[in-house]
């Protein structure tokens, strides 16, 4: 197909992705069929992933635009995967303009379209790292660039399940004893379940 995806370095497009397999269930073309036949086989064992996949992004949306307006000024996204509408830089902006966003995902396409997707725009940035690394995330140069330690910071890890609850700690580290509840701690955003279906947020 003309409109199929490019497949670019470090991708191997036979090997299912977390990420590409989340953007077919949210209706995205930045897949390849091993992540469809991966998404059809969730599918048929639960029929209800989709919705969960929706209800997972616009509490991720809500999330980020509650804690931007709560004055954190400064976001990293765990595990943000593809594109897809709505992402964080755009709903965080619509409260604070001057929002800075550091993607991180171990997908390499996310960092081609993520990157492509952000052209020119000095306060975001994604990085290819894995968040059970996170001496890996946190001193990776782009990140360094874009947040400021000393200052609060907004986390997201709505994708990344169990596997990213190492960092949150990590950050607090990293920050020192400053980093506690409050102005001088940071915010987090991590889906609790349920059944509240809303929509994501259109921008």
């Amino acid at each position: 197909m003309d409109d199929a995806p490019q497949v670019p370095p470090g991708v191997d497009p036979a090997r299912p992705s977390p990420a590409r397999v989340y953007d077919y269930l949210l209706g995205g073309r930045h897949n390849f069929e091993a992540d469809r036949a991966v998404a059809e086989m969730i599918k048929a064992q639960a029929p209800e992933i989709v919705d969960a996949a929706w209800a997972n992004r616009g509490f991720h949306q809500r999330a980020a635009k509650w804690i931007a307006e709560h004055g954190i000024r400064q976001f990293i996204d765990i595990g943000s995967g593809l594109p897809t509408v709505g992402n964080t830089h755009q709903v965080v902006r619509l409260a604070a303009p001057d929002a800075r966003v550091v993607y991180v995902d171990n997908d390499p396409m996310v960092l081609a379209y993520g990157t492509d997707l952000l052209g020119d725009d000095q306060a975001a940035a994604v990085i290819l790292a894995d968040m059970r690394d996170p001496a890996e995330v946190l001193g990776n140069p782009e990140l360094r660039r874009l947040i400021d330690f000393t200052e609060p910071v907004g986390l997201l890890a709505t994708a990344g399940g169990v596997r990213g609850r190492q960092l949150p700690r990590a950050v607090a580290y990293d920050r020192g004893p400053e980093a506690t509840a409050g102005r001088g701690g940071a915010g987090q955003g991590r889906p609790a379940g349920g059944r509240r279906h809303l929509p994501p947020l259109q921008g």
